[in-house]
């Protein structure tokens, strides 16, 4: 299973007039909207570096190949992961040309992650860690993507389905019941908020 989780406000450097090369923080250990944090030691990025891309919208099946936008490494640079993107030329790949000027101008400034997860954890209080956090131990780095968050609500809500199936599934191997009837009833108040934001996005964007 693939996870992906979002970044609404990624910190974009490496910006050069003669160059089609940007870095974006991808990732960092601040706990996202999903109640989970990523562990920076947990994330294997050596696959990733041997042939990873960069994507638009984590379109990578067989919409449209100039969804993908150009090779793609990353780094661990203290608490954030880095993903350096290389924009393909505009004569093999207009759309990449598009959306390099869009992140230049500053109206695309979001990223998401694609990982799979290999281990993790509920949150240890006397490790001073939050208990209804879940923190990744492991993570492997499948791709990343520039989004333009909220206007493309069916691909978050398919992702955030994903998420909430995987946190359910963690949630059911918690020790306490308590926790497990709090934290099914948390998930639903947020699924709720989801559904709502979705539906304002498809008014917003799709009428």
């Amino acid at each position: 299973m693939i996870l992906r989780t979002y970044n609404q406000a990624t910190d974009i450097r490496g910006i050069h007039d003669d160059s089609r090369e940007r870095e974006f923080v991808i990732s960092n250990e601040r706990r996202d909207s999903h109640g989970t944090i990523i562990k920076m030691d947990g994330w294997d990025i050596e696959d990733y570096n041997r042939s990873g891309a960069f994507y638009y919208q984590h379109m990578t099946g067989m919409e449209s190949p100039d969804n993908v936008l150009g090779p793609g490494k990353a780094s661990k640079q203290g608490a954030e992961l880095v993903g350096r993107a290389y924009f393909e030329p505009e004569d093999i790949n207009p759309l990449a040309e598009k959306i390099l000027r869009k992140v230049d101008f500053g109206t695309l400034t979001s990223t998401s992650v694609g990982f799979m997860p290999t281990a993790g954890h509920w949150g240890v209080e006397r490790m001073n860690e939050d208990p209804e956090t879940y923190y990744f131990d492991g993570a492997i780095l499948k791709e990343f993507s520039i989004v333009n968050i909220p206007s493309n609500p069916d691909a978050i809500k398919k992702s955030l389905e994903s998420f909430d199936h995987y946190m359910m599934e963690q949630t059911e191997g918690h020790k306490s019941e308590g926790f497990k009837r709090d934290y099914r009833h948390k998930i639903n108040q947020v699924r709720r908020q989801r559904e709502y934001l979705l539906n304002l996005a498809e008014k917003r964007y799709f009428i």
